[in-house]
Formats: structure tokens, C-alpha cells, sequence
């Protein structure tokens, strides 16, 4: 990452289903200022035949792979619009 120009790199792991703890992961992304990129890259992959016929699996990869991507994204966007805004 260095190596593309990169100054600094942090991997921060999160429960991508306990969406109540987002907030302070994301605020935990901001804690030493501006953020000028964030790549949102998690999910599960699952038989897609399994899926269909076992709703316990089905909800869990939707819930990964949905909710709790749209739940990262809209904090990071309104963490994004504020630095925005503040510079």
C-alpha cells in the first residue's frame, strides 16, 4: 500500500451485525482527523441453492451483506459531508 503512494493504512475489525457499535467503529476511523478514502469491503458468500432453503443462513448473509453495509456507508457519508463541509 506504501508502495502506491499510500502514507498511512488502518484495518479496523468490526461485527458487521451489531450495527449499534457502527458509530464508534466509524468514530474510531476518524480519531486522527480527515479520512480521504474509505473502502467498505466485507460480506459473506453463501450456496446460493443452501440460501434458498435455509432461512436461518439466508437472513444472516442479507444482514451482513445489505444492512450492514448500507449501515457503514450512510456513517461514513455524513462523516465524509462533515469534513467536507468543515474545510
Amino acid at each position: 500500500m506504501n508502495a502506491a503512494g499510500a502514507t498511512k493504512v488502518d484495518v479496523i475489525d468490526f461485527d458487521a451485525l451489531d450495527t449499534e457499535s457502527h458509530p464508534a467503529v466509524i468514530d474510531k476511523a476518524w480519531a486522527d482527523g480527515d479520512v480521504d478514502v474509505a473502502i467498505v469491503a466485507f460480506g459473506l458468500d453463501g450456496d446460493s441453492e443452501e440460501l434458498w432453503q435455509n432461512q436461518v443462513k439466508a437472513v444472516r448473509v442479507a444482514n451482513v451483506n445489505y444492512t450492514a453495509s448500507v449501515s457503514v456507508g450512510v456513517l461514513i457519508g455524513e462523516k465524509m459531508k462533515a469534513q467536507a463541509s468543515a474545510g
